[in-house]
């Protein structure tokens, strides 16, 4: 949405990608271990309108991003949390979902992390709602746009949200 497409396809430093995106997700996987968040609702990063489409790298980003989340739960102990829920936007068919799965579900490099891990479809506040109602603490928030909490408990109904994701990440800081 914010790319102005040229005609010459763009050109994505991966290394630098991944990193980044594994640096802003353990940051919010910190960030709710130290609220005592007991599951995440995590929509990740990367996955929607901002991932990239136009200029030829969006199915790049959403690897990237699978694989971002994969390895810092693989990496990560967490003290509070027992669960991670990603709850993946749903645009085109075989988009976010598909990615997230092979990165999870890969054979030859199988999920080795401690904290258990389910992917679903969307409706990441109905997952949040749930959660709470079955007494857990539990964190919704959506790094990328204007449709999650920002780092807050779901139940305190936050603060406003942020559109960009790079405002997010500030503010966990």
């Amino acid at each position: 949405r914010d790319f102005v497409p040229t005609g010459r396809m763009a050109v994505l430093d991966q290394e630098r990608c991944l990193y980044d995106l594994k640096t802003m997700a353990r940051l919010r996987l910190r960030a709710q271990d130290s609220l005592g968040i007991q599951v995440v609702v995590e929509s990740a990063l990367g996955l929607g309108v901002f991932a990239g489409d136009s200029i030829g790298i969006g199915d790049l980003v959403r690897r990237l991003s699978a694989q971002a989340i994969k390895e810092v739960l693989e990496q990560e102990r967490f003290r509070s949390i027992k669960l991670v829920v990603c709850s993946l936007p749903i645009f085109p068919k075989h988009e976010n979902y598909s990615h997230f799965s092979r990165a999870f579900g890969d054979e030859r490099h199988p999920y080795t992390g401690c904290t258990p891990v389910v992917l679903a479809d969307q409706d990441m506040h109905a997952i949040a709602l749930e959660a709470s109602q079955a007494g857990f603490a539990v964190g919704e928030l959506n790094p990328a746009d204007s449709h999650g909490v920002f780092g807050e408990y779901w139940q305190n109904l936050g603060p406003g949200t942020e559109e960009k994701l790079a405002l997010t990440t500030c503010g966990l800081l």
